[in-house]
């Protein structure tokens, strides 16, 4: 959808119960046959505490007073399914919510007299504008889309108006307690222990690509001769290699014990750093290995990790609060869905 490719995803505008959307097509993945618009509700059939939630209505859920329509609902719901997402009764609740909780944010807004200046909203205006490639691509957008400047704009608006009640209800939400870091720090000490790694290197010679056994030993014995002679480990292992690395020259990075398979660990882990092993054997393959750079084990000290640790604790500090501003929001609201399996059957039924 056009707002999704050009800003942070934000739920469409809200449409109060008193002002049902119109009839206009509805919005369907590509390639489908779209289906026929839902005749909305008069005004009069929907009082503003207790909408009249259903698929005759047009109607999928009502929250504090407003009315969500249908139209509203498949713009994002079907835009998550464009994106790849399954279109199933998970999505349908995430979609939903998303789209209530937003509702319930703005009719807090309105409480808290929260308002915006026209500047900010031609601003944002114009941002959007840009992203999407000009005036007349933004046009094109919206007529895709069944989307007006009218509507646009007004969804600018609110996406305002809840960042400006966001940034007053969460202010300190986000902060973090003398010694909070310290005490994570040492609560989750184990999780910093490094454990020992070594830069490894491989050259397989595959049992499977010889009927002969005999032959793959005679390969690995006549690579190593040329080791043994000063040929660098790189180009054998490109020239000779077998295995899934042998173009990197044998290398597999730095690698802890049971990284590697069993032999091959045991082997490498008994090496000292700059050398390398005879020709040995496992089930799958004979090979020779190398030790390179051996990095110890190390417990990270809390200087290495203390920003971490300070931008993580602050982060679930701000999560905590929010899920409580959603759930104050929503326990004083009067909230109706449709169910789920009855939004899915009948558009699978289009």
């Amino acid at each position: 959808m056009l707002l999704a490719s050009c800003m942070a995803r934000q739920s469409p505008p809200v449409t109060p119960a008193k002002d049902v959307a119109p009839d206009v097509p509805y919005l369907w993945p590509e390639g489908e046959k779209s289906p026929a618009p839902v005749k909305p509700a008069t005004p009069e059939a929907l009082p503003a505490t207790d909408a009249t939630v259903g698929l005759d209505n047009g109607i999928i859920a009502v929250a504090g007073g407003n009315a969500i329509t249908l139209k509203e609902f498949d713009y994002w719901f079907f835009d998550a399914v464009r994106g790849g997402e399954k279109a199933d009764e998970e999505l349908y609740h995430r979609v939903l919510d998303s789209i209530i909780d937003r509702v319930l944010m703005l009719a807090e807004a309105g409480r808290q007299n929260i308002e915006v200046q026209e500047s900010e909203v031609e601003k944002s205006f114009e941002e959007v504008m840009r992203k999407a490639g000009g005036r007349e691509k933004l046009l094109g957008d919206l007529k895709k889309n069944n989307q007006s400047l009218e509507e646009l704009r007004e969804q600018l608006k609110e996406n305002l108006v809840i960042s400006q009640l966001e940034r007053r209800m969460y202010a300190g939400a986000g902060a973090v307690a003398p010694g909070e870091v310290r005490a994570e720090y040492e609560r989750r000490s184990a999780e910093f222990d490094v454990p020992e790694t070594r830069d490894a290197s491989l050259i397989l010679v595959m049992k499977e690509n010889y009927k002969d056994p005999a032959k793959a030993r005679e390969t690995a014995a006549r690579i190593h001769a040329e080791l043994t002679k000063g040929t660098p480990f790189e180009d054998l292992a490109r020239r000779h290699g077998e295995g899934p690395k042998a173009a990197a020259g044998g290398r597999q990075g730095f690698v802890k014990r049971g990284d590697l398979a069993e032999p091959i660990t045991r082997v490498i882990f008994a090496l000292a750093s700059g050398t390398t092993s005879g020709v040995e054997d496992m089930e799958s393959a004979l090979f020779i290995a190398r030790c390179g750079e051996v990095r110890p084990a190390r417990h990270l000290p809390f200087e290495e990790v203390q920003e971490r640790l300070q931008q993580e604790i602050a982060r679930r500090n701000f999560d905590r609060r929010r899920k409580e501003v959603r759930e104050s929001l929503r326990k004083g609201a009067y909230i109706k869905k449709l169910d789920p399996k009855a939004y899915l059957d009948y558009r699978r039924g289009q």
